[in-house]
């Protein structure tokens, strides 16, 4: 019995979780909690924003605004990061988490659009490891829309990257905010103590059933 219940956990023991997303909410800037407005030009490779690292393309840029910066309150605590200030676009936002083999991730986010009066076209494209994985979707004017996708743990450092992809619309800006990111262990390589136990327990169970079959032979 206890070499069944040891098999049975050795072939069952969940992977353990990774750490998930920091700063999902936008809440802290330069290590500190966001103050009560900031309008701050983002550079290439800034850090600003805890936890993620900004890139551009065409001379965007990105603003991390406050709770209700043009009418957009925020979807998670008091600020949110705004792409396409400007008319510009191409904007990104990265962080990059490790991961543990098997399990299977759920990235979530919101976003909306923030300024401007044509949302047409006003979206973000969502990166895994370098590759196109998703897009949000159209923007809704001061309405936060919800966007999610699955990918599977490689055991490596993963890489994810929110890009705006806004193609129309002119002065529109792009929000996004309440990034989350949870993982469940699904069906993973064991690792080498997990092989152990299984094989030992596979040998004392093999031990038994020949004991057993000597036992009848005699009776018999």
């Amino acid at each position: 019995m206890l070499v069944a219940a040891a098999l049975g956990a050795a072939l069952t023991a969940p992977s353990a979780m990774a750490q998930s997303f920091t700063n999902g909410d936008f809440e802290t800037f330069n290590g500190a909690p966001g103050p009560a407005f900031i309008r701050d030009l983002l550079i290439d490779g800034d850090t600003r924003v805890d936890g993620w690292t900004h890139g551009s393309a065409n001379g965007a840029y990105d603003i991390y605004e406050n709770d209700t910066q043009d009418g957009l309150t925020a979807f998670d605590g008091t600020h949110y990061v705004s792409f396409g200030h400007n008319s510009t676009a191409g904007g990104t936002l990265s962080q990059s988490f490790a991961s543990v083999l098997g399990t299977i991730y759920t990235l979530g986010y919101h976003f909306a659009e923030q300024q401007g009066s044509d949302p047409t076209g006003s979206s973000f494209d969502v990166w895994i490891d370098g590759a196109l994985a998703g897009n949000s979707g159209n923007a809704a004017y001061n309405v936060w829309g919800a966007g999610s996708l699955q990918f599977a743990g490689t055991g490596n450092l993963v890489s994810i990257l929110f890009r705006d992809a806004t193609t129309t619309g002119g002065g529109s800006n792009l929000a996004l905010d309440g990034v989350t990111l949870n993982g469940v262990a699904g069906s993973s390589v064991p690792e080498p103590a997990t092989w152990a136990m299984m094989l030992a327990g596979m040998s004392l169970v093999g031990v038994g059933m020949r004991r057993r079959g000597t036992k009848a032979s005699a009776i018999a």
